[in-house]
C-alpha cells in the first residue's frame, strides 16, 4: 500500500510537471482569447494582449489591439480608410503582427490606413453580410476587401440574402463558452487550450466521413450570388468592394505546382463580380507565379506541412502586392 508521503510526493511531482508544462505553453501556444463583438462588424473580436503566441504553425507572437484585433496601426479605427475582412488567414496569428499582407500595405503606403478585423474561424459567409455594422463602424472607410477562403454553399448564400434583405445582422453567441466557469477558466491556460486543441483535432479526424457529393447547382447559385452581392454593394454605398479568393495550392509527384478545384463557384464568382462592378481577385495566378519564379509556397511552415494550412509570410507578401495593384488602380493608395 502507497503511504501518505509517497502520495504527497507524486501529487506534487505531478503538480510541479503540469505547472512547468504550461509555463512552456504560455511561450508556444498562447494565441489570442476570443469574445463577443456586440457591435456586430465581426463574428467576433479578441482580448486586447499583447503575449498571444502561436507555435504550432510557424511562429507568431501578435498585438491585439485595444478594439480586439491584429493591428500595429496609430491611427484612429474610426480614420481607416481600407478595412481588411476574413478568416484566420487575415488576422494572420502564425506569423509576426508586422508580416501579415495588412501590416505589409501599411508599410509601403503609410496613407493607406489598412485596417484588419480578420477573426479565426470566421468565413465568407459570415462576414459579407455585416457591410452596414461595418459602415457604421468605419464612416471614414473608402474599400472594404473581403476575403474568401472557403466557398460559401448555395444554403449560405440564400441565408446571406435573408439577412441582407431584413437588414437584421445576428450577433454570434458564444455564452455556452463564456457562461461556463469552468470553461472560461479552462479557455485562458495554454495548456488546457493546446490539449483541447490536440484532442479536437483529432475527434474530427476520427468522426471525419466520406461527403457524398450532391450535384452542383449552378444556375441557382448564380441567382443567389447575384441578389447577395447586389446588396452588399448597395448597402456600401460610396464604399467600394474588393473580395479575393485564397485558390488552395499543392504540389504533383513532379514538384509542379496545382491549384485545387472546385465545383465551379470561382469562375461565377469572377464574372458576377465583374458584372456588378466588385473587384475581385483570384490568387490561383500570383500564386502559381511566384512559386515558377522564386520557388515559394504561399501556405506551410518548416514545423507544419509545407503547401498546406495557413499563409506564411511569401503568401502575405504576395497577397499585399497583389492587392496593391488593385488599390493604386483605384486611387485609393498612391
Amino acid at each position: 500500500m502507497i503511504s501518505g508521503r509517497k502520495l504527497f510526493f507524486y501529487f506534487s511531482v505531478f503538480v510541479l510537471a503540469t505547472l512547468v508544462a504550461n509555463g512552456i505553453c504560455y511561450f508556444y501556444y498562447s494565441p489570442a482569447i476570443q469574445i463577443a463583438n456586440h457591435e456586430k462588424f465581426t463574428d467576433l473580436k479578441n482580448i486586447t494582449s499583447n503575449h498571444n503566441p502561436h507555435g504550432n504553425e510557424g511562429y507568431g507572437n501578435i498585438t491585439i489591439d485595444q478594439n480586439g484585433f491584429n493591428n500595429q496601426s496609430k491611427f484612429s479605427i474610426e480614420d481607416s480608410r481600407i478595412v481588411c475582412i476574413g478568416s484566420s488567414q487575415t488576422e494572420a496569428q502564425h506569423v509576426g503582427s508586422n508580416e501579415n499582407f495588412v501590416s505589409l500595405i501599411n508599410q509601403e503606403y503609410p496613407e493607406a490606413k489598412a485596417y484588419n478585423v480578420g477573426i479565426s474561424a470566421s468565413t465568407f459567409a459570415s462576414t459579407f453580410f455585416r457591410i452596414t455594422p461595418l459602415k457604421e463602424k468605419f464612416p471614414n472607410a473608402h474599400v472594404f476587401i473581403f476575403e474568401i477562403n472557403n466557398m460559401p454553399s448555395l444554403e449560405d448564400l440564400k441565408r446571406m440574402e435573408k439577412i441582407l434583405s431584413e437588414n437584421n445582422v445576428p450577433e454570434k453567441d458564444i455564452s455556452w463558452k463564456n457562461g461556463n466557469f469552468i470553461l472560461k477558466a479552462m479557455g485562458t491556460i495554454p495548456l488546457c487550450r493546446l490539449l483541447w486543441k490536440q484532442y479536437d483535432h483529432q475527434r474530427k479526424n476520427a468522426d471525419s466521413k466520406p461527403v457524398k457529393k450532391e450535384c452542383f447547382d449552378g444556375e441557382s447559385y448564380e441567382y443567389y450570388l447575384r441578389h447577395v452581392l447586389s446588396l452588399g454593394k448597395k448597402k456600401a454605398g460610396n464604399t467600394d468592394i474588393v473580395i479575393f479568393y485564397l485558390a488552395r495550392t499543392k504540389l504533383d509527384k513532379n514538384g509542379e505546382i496545382e491549384i485545387s478545384e472546385d465545383d465551379g463557384q470561382n469562375a461565377i464568382f469572377k464574372k458576377a463580380c465583374k458584372d456588378i462592378g466588385i473587384n475581385y481577385l483570384d490568387m490561383a495566378e500570383p500564386f502559381t507565379e511566384s512559386y515558377r519564379r522564386e520557388h515559394v509556397l504561399p501556405y506551410g511552415f518548416l514545423n507544419s506541412r509545407i503547401g498546406t494550412g495557413h499563409l506564411n509570410i511569401y503568401g502575405h507578401r504576395i497577397i499585399a502586392d497583389s492587392l496593391e495593384k488593385i488599390l493604386e488602380d483605384g486611387a485609393y493608395i498612391r
